[in-house]
């Protein structure tokens, strides 16, 4: 009889990072290896980003990261003119560089026609205290603002945690534990293994979930109800095949 040999596929390789490039899905890395927010996907429907641990350490796999980013309402210095691309930008402490980089700038004031618009940020200078830095926009403004009339979002992976407040946008999950000041993969979305943070999982395969902080975890639960949380996905299992806080599976629908 022949002899068979096992081809290499990707879902194999991409724990060592020849699929994703540098880094695998299951590594972790002190030092950035690829862009923050950087999007990864397998033809099976499982969708990656990669993100920092800006929190602490996590002992095990399953665990949900929320965005600990800077979301408050700086607004912008001055006036800006149609086809600029750096804007003066208020800040309300210090700012390291790229700080802002993969983040947003809001229009939310000003005229009528560049109001709700929203324009990707390159990069940004540092800025060492409370003052001034600048937003390097990828394209040119295609409107005018005005002074105060803009807010800035920082990149939702560029610092990620774990923990108990559930106000927090819930991003993703980890495939294993994560060391503090951590590069890794944040699954956001298809089949991935979660923490049940308590009994309430309700019966039924297709359930939605939400958060749960029951035990200190970063795990799910049906027993909360959808209203008025953030649904982060459905359920594969039923209530009787599963342990609580043990990993099981979830079909997720957070970010694709």
């Amino acid at each position: 009889m022949a002899e068979r040999t096992q081809k290499a596929n990707s879902y194999g390789l991409a724990k060592t990072g020849i699929v994703t490039g540098k880094q695998g899905i299951y590594e972790t890395s002190t030092t950035r290896k690829h862009t923050v927010g950087e999007r990864f996907c397998f033809g099976d429907g499982r969708v990656f980003y990669y993100a920092l641990n800006s929190g602490t350490a996590t002992t095990q796999s399953g665990v949900f990261f929320v965005a600990d980013c800077d979301i408050s309402e700086d607004d912008s210095t001055v006036s800006e003119a149609v086809g600029e691309k750096e804007i003066e930008f208020t800040t309300a402490g210090a700012v390291g560089d790229s700080a802002f980089a993969g983040g947003f700038l809001v229009a939310n004031a000003g005229t009528d026609v560049g109001e709700g618009q929203i324009f990707k940020i390159q990069d940004n200078w540092q800025s060492t205290t409370s003052g001034n830095s600048v937003l390097h926009l990828h394209d040119e403004l295609p409107i005018a603002l005005v002074a105060a009339g803009c807010c800035a979002h920082e990149n939702f992976f560029y610092k990620v945690q774990t923990g108990n407040d559930e106000q927090n946008l819930t991003l993703g999950v980890a495939l294993v534990a994560v060391p503090a000041s951590s590069y890794f993969w944040l699954q956001t979305w298809g089949p991935a293994p979660v923490i049940i943070a308590d009994g309430g999982v309700g019966a039924a395969r297709d359930e939605q979930v939400v958060f749960s902080a029951t035990g200190g975890s970063r795990g799910i639960t049906t027993a909360l109800g959808p209203k008025g949380k953030q649904i982060l996905g459905n359920v594969v299992y039923s209530a009787g095949d599963t342990v609580q806080f043990e990993v099981h599976p979830v079909n997720l629908k957070i970010m694709p």
